[in-house]
């Protein structure tokens, strides 16, 4: 058996060892950082980083936390650009302060100003007016943006605009107004590669807001290319707005042949007949958003064209676009579509729909409407039975009181006061009722009791406070 003294010799020997590869690894991870240090290349001076945008630096500097801050002016990305950096004391001491200003040769256009969203009173006192909404959330709950026109507003703000915006105007201080970029804050100066850095971004923004070509133009290429669809269809929105060139005649034609429903319905429609197939397209396949708007589209449009493809759409699987087409020809009064509605108020299709349907055969004179309409009156949907009831109201004539009065024994108190309210509407609209007929009593406001026109002489309404007999026939 091994003694006591060699395990402890043993342990000892172990731990020797353990500690010469921990000191070992140490050296060689220090050596490691050392070395990678050393091939890392030192970032350049302030100079040197200016010089190399085309800054000027110019005399006057301060002296700043032991480094000398040069004044500058000169052109990046052919925009003039001015650093100004100085110090002003406070009871806390001396503070630094930072005056960039950058600007396109002759001034941003449109007289466009933006800060900060929910910046405070200090980002806010150069801004006046609405703020305009791009469509690119993101970007609208950022920035604060307004011009002399909104549609060229937005013509300038497409994707590498907003991005670049937003960057500028998240770093505190950036400001647009008078035609410029400014930051004037009180704050510590950056350090050279954030300042550089800044005057980059700045000045490329400047290039873009800077550019002077035709609103129309760039309004077209934002709502063709940008990757928002909110976007585009805001830029389209303000495109309709404008005269039409052929510049935008060709563009709308673009739109309105995109997958994207969204776009390519508007611009469809705004097309007139030559965006009918791309509208009636859109009423079958599109998602029921889009095609109860290509629905409408069309309806809008009119003509024979446009209504057949509108009754074609009667027979879409999405009850909510049936019932935008219902609607459109109800309105048309397109007597070649009653026995389609009909079939629809008599179906098992979703209660909605058959109570639209109900109320568009109810502004047809066709006995086939009416017919129908008398069949839903004890159906099992209280939405169908209302709508039959609000068409015979329209529509009914005197033989349907008997038919009213008998639905309302029994009915819940909306379907009882429909009923009272049709029969009413029958009443006036007919006049004076024959004999044996039902009419509305006069206290019916209150009782709504119906009495029988007997011997009272003819047209004259006899008073009841109930009915105390059955109608005599007609």
């Amino acid at each position: 058996m091994m003694s006591a003294s060699v395990l402890s010799s043993g342990q000892s020997d172990f731990e020797m060892l353990d500690t010469s590869i921990i000191i070992l690894a140490s050296v060689a991870a220090a050596f490691l950082a050392a070395y990678n240090i050393l091939r890392r290349p030192a970032a350049r001076p302030l100079d040197e980083e200016a010089r190399s945008l085309g800054l000027v630096i110019l005399g006057g500097t301060d002296w700043l936390h032991g480094t000398r801050w040069p004044k500058m002016s000169g052109t990046v990305r052919g925009q003039s650009v001015s650093v100004g950096l100085a110090t002003h004391p406070t009871w806390e001491g001396n503070v630094a302060r930072t005056i960039l200003t950058v600007s396109p040769p002759n001034g941003i256009p449109h007289a466009i100003q933006a800060t900060r969203e929910g910046g405070g009173s200090g980002h806010r006192r150069v801004f006046a007016g609405d703020d305009t909404q791009t469509g690119d959330r993101e970007f609208d709950d950022m920035v604060l943006i307004s011009g002399d026109s909104e549609g060229a507003v937005i013509s300038l703000l497409d994707m590498r605009t907003r991005e670049l915006m937003r960057q500028l105007v998240g770093i505190e201080g950036w400001e647009i107004t008078g035609g410029a970029l400014h930051r004037d804050v009180s704050d510590l100066v950056p350090e050279p590669g954030d300042l550089i850095a800044m005057l980059q971004t700045a000045a490329e923004l400047s290039e873009r807001l800077g550019r002077w070509q035709g609103v129309e133009q760039l309004l077209i290429d934002n709502m063709l290319g940008d990757s928002n669809p909110t976007v585009r269809r805001r830029n389209l929105e303000l495109l309709l707005r404008m005269d039409r060139s052929p510049s935008i005649e060709t563009a709308l034609e673009r739109a309105a042949s995109e997958d994207d429903w969204s776009i390519a319905v508007p611009a469809a429609g705004a097309l007139g007949e030559r965006g009918i197939p791309r509208l009636a397209a859109a009423a079958m396949a599109a998602p029921t958003p889009h095609a109860i708007q290509a629905v409408r589209a069309l309806k809008a449009l009119g003509g024979d064209r446009t209504l057949t493809f509108i009754r074609a759409t009667l027979d879409s699987a999405q009850d909510d676009v049936t019932i935008a087409a219902v609607a459109a020809l109800a309105e048309w009064r397109d007597s070649a579509s009653v026995p389609v509605l009909c079939e629809i108020t008599r179906s098992r299709r979703g209660a909605a729909l058959r109570a639209a349907a109900a109320r568009a055969i109810g502004r047809f004179d066709d006995p086939r409407a009416h017919e129908t309409l008398l069949e839903v009156l004890r159906d099992n949907e209280t939405a169908v039975r209302l709508a039959a009831i609000e068409s015979l109201g329209e529509r009914g004539v005197a033989a349907d009181v008997t038919e009213l009065m008998e639905i309302e024994k029994g009915s819940p108190p909306r379907v009882r006061a429909a009923a009272r309210q049709a029969v009413a509407a029958i009443q006036a609209r007919l006049g004076s009722v024959e004999r044996g007929w039902v009419s509305m009593a006069e206290q019916a406001a209150t009782s709504g009791a119906l009495s029988v026109a007997g011997d009272a002489p003819a047209g004259a309404l006899s008073v009841a406070d109930r009915v105390e007999k059955e109608p005599q026939g007609g």
